[in-house]
């Protein structure tokens, strides 16, 4: 009889749940199979950080006026304001990044607005 010897698994490093490795075996009919091997360890779990609620107002895009900033990398937007003290209130802001019409945006503050863009003038006609 031979006996096998195997150092012993410090229980304080392995997550709760990652004491065993589990194996499963799905067969063509539909049919599974589960192995569980205590003798290998599992590698532990990084925790998991909780996850947060963010206040904020939800707005609905309903047009895009244009583009704005240094670059023309903002977009200027009129958004319904769909909750909130301000409901049903149509704002203007400035949205850096992609935006369509009937996008969702999930606004930290409703009471602020963007100062509308201003239109190039056209040269006058020489006459």
């Amino acid at each position: 009889m031979v006996e096998k010897h195997e150092k012993p698994v410090k229980e304080e490093k392995l997550a709760p749940a990652a004491k065993a490795e589990v194996a499963a075996v799905v067969k063509a009919d539909g049919s599974a199979k589960v192995a569980v091997d205590a003798s290998k360890p599992v590698a532990p779990v990084a925790p998991q950080a909780p996850t947060e609620e963010v206040e904020g107002v939800v707005a609905q895009v309903s047009e895009i006026v244009g583009k704005t900033g240094v670059f023309g990398e903002v977009n200027q937007v009129l958004c319904k304001v769909l909750s909130g003290r301000d409901k049903g209130r149509i704002i203007r802001r400035n949205i850096k990044g992609p935006v369509r019409v009937n996008d969702f945006l999930l606004l930290t503050e409703s009471e602020r607005e963007a100062r509308p863009l201003r239109q190039k003038k056209k040269p006058l006609a020489v006459r």
